[in-house]
């Protein structure tokens, strides 16, 4: 199965000059990716609430975390934890 031509929304991203892309429709499943781009580990989040997503650095004083999402909400927003020090 191919998607050439399809036509699908995204949620891009570039460091250095490096660009990649994650469809919506997987974000809208996952609600959080975790990836690296030239080095640099960040996570992207989605919310299919509100069709919002923030992308950002998930390094932390020199540790990588690997961000997961609760399954929970807490006023409407995406609630996160972090699999290296299990905090939200």
């Amino acid at each position: 199965m191919t998607n050439i031509g399809k036509i699908e929304p995204g949620i891009s991203l570039t460091i250095n000059g490096k660009t990649v892309a994650y469809p919506v429709p997987i974000l809208m499943w996952h609600q959080i990716a975790n990836g690296t781009v030239e080095g640099v580990p960040f996570t992207i989040t989605f919310c299919p609430l509100c069709n919002a997503t923030i992308v950002f650095n998930r390094q932390l004083n020199r540790e990588v975390l690997d961000c997961g999402t609760t399954g929970k909400l807490f006023n409407s927003d995406l609630v996160m934890w972090d699999q290296q020090t299990k905090s939200c």
